[in-house]
Parts: C-alpha cells; sequence; structure tokens
C-alpha cells in the first residue's frame, strides 16, 4: 500500500482537475451490483455524453501531467476505468488521497 504522500497525485506534478457534481452523478447512478461484484454498466446515450464532456474539455491533449479528482472515494475505481478508455495516461484520484494542505481545484469536468 502506498503512502499517500509518495502517490504521484501529490508530487506537484500533475494538475489537479475535478469533475462536476452531475458527472459523478452520472457515474454514481452506473454502478452496479450483481452477486456482491460491483460494475459499471453506463447505458449508450449517457457514455456518448460523458465521453464527450471529457473531450471537450481536455480536446486532444495525451493527459499526461493531468489528474482528475473526484469527491467519492467508492467512485474512484470506475471513474479510472472509464477515463482510462481515451486518456490511458491520465490519473485518477480521490480527493481524500489528496495530501494535507493541497487544495481541491477550481476547474472542473462539467456535464449536465
Amino acid at each position: 500500500i502506498a503512502l499517500r504522500s509518495d502517490l504521484p497525485v501529490n508530487k506537484g506534478t500533475h494538475q489537479l482537475i475535478r469533475l462536476s457534481r452531475g458527472f459523478e452523478d452520472a457515474v454514481a447512478r452506473s454502478v452496479q451490483t450483481q452477486d456482491h461484484k460491483r460494475f459499471l454498466a453506463i447505458p449508450t446515450r449517457e457514455t456518448r455524453a460523458l465521453l464527450d464532456s471529457l473531450k471537450n474539455h481536455f480536446g486532444e491533449k495525451s493527459g499526461d501531467g493531468i489528474a482528475i479528482v473526484v469527491s467519492e472515494n467508492a467512485l474512484r475505481p470506475f471513474v479510472w476505468r472509464f477515463v482510462y478508455s481515451i486518456y490511458p495516461s491520465m490519473l485518477v484520484s480521490a480527493a481524500r488521497e489528496l495530501g494535507d494542505g493541497t487544495r481541491l481545484p477550481d476547474e472542473e469536468v462539467a456535464f449536465t
């Protein structure tokens, strides 16, 4: 287990960008549980809308040097898997993983 201070998001090498409440809510609605296993099942239309939100915000950037910060720790693995599909080098961290004194970013990926 990595210590919080050792996580790449806390090295000061990544621009921190949070997801809007609407984006996180859309992902949270799509987390399903079956046979005690959790998985992400986003409807096709919403998948396209979420992907469009990411592409509108980040454009053709590779994702290097960018870390998305989610407010809900339980969503981190699901957001990471989703983001990885188009930005494989982008980090995803939960707000509680940020080092002491690290302020949550003002910039956010919008979703309505």
